[in-house]
């Protein structure tokens, strides 16, 4: 199966395609989307809307499923409940067409999904140059929890450095461990199950654990 991701972010667009090697999914992973117009804080319609008019291009593609990401950002609602009422009006746009589409919401953001491999930034010591002081930031299996993980990449680089929300995220991934991630993450779980990855196929409630 064709899999096309749409994004809301540059970030996501630059650094996800780094990780498809590294995604246990027997579908073919498209470089992902980055729809300027998808506004997480936008009226569900709008958002629906928007979507869906992505998702006709690239059924023209060829693509079978659809994955939208969204930042959950401040939005109070259930994430899983939200991602299911945006599904819903989209699969509406889309009735008779030939493609099927998911949402899946990063909570709270992008960032919440990279700092949920803290590990990895070891391998990028010229960039991260506080690691250290921030590797107890993230409590372990709820790297969600966190409310600003801007700001935790941000200090990790340290005082005379800069975190740049599509180059960091880009260096991020050339290193991260999607099975480690998972671990930290319920969101990026949810991510990987819709991508079919072998350690989500049957859930992601609770991290895979290696045999």
């Amino acid at each position: 199966m064709k899999i096309g991701l749409i994004v809301d972010g540059l970030g996501e667009a630059a650094a996800l395609p780094l990780l498809r090697e590294r995604i246990r999914s027997p579908h073919v992973l498209l470089k992902p989307v980055h729809e300027r117009k998808l506004q997480p804080l936008a009226k569900p319609e709008q958002i629906a809307l928007v979507a869906a008019r992505r998702c006709l291009l690239l059924a023209a593609e060829g693509v079978e499923l659809a994955v939208v990401l969204l930042d959950r950002e401040t939005r109070e609602d259930c994430p899983g409940r939200f991602a299911s009422q945006i599904e819903s009006l989209i699969s509406r746009r889309l009735a008779g067409r030939r493609i099927a589409v998911t949402v899946v919401m990063k909570d709270r953001c992008f960032e919440n999904w990279l700092i949920a491999e803290l590990e990895c930034l070891g391998d990028t010591p010229r960039l991260f140059s506080n690691l250290t002081q921030v590797a107890q930031t993230v409590p372990f299996g709820n790297a969600d929890g966190i409310d600003d993980a801007l700001d935790i990449l941000h200090r990790a680089c340290g005082p005379r450095g800069t975190y740049n929300k599509v180059e960091g995220a880009k260096a991020i991934c050339t290193h991260l461990d999607p099975g480690r991630a998972a671990r930290n993450s319920r969101s990026f779980r949810r991510f990987l199950r819709v991508l079919e990855d072998s350690r989500y196929a049957g859930q992601s409630r609770l991290p895979y654990r290696e045999a």
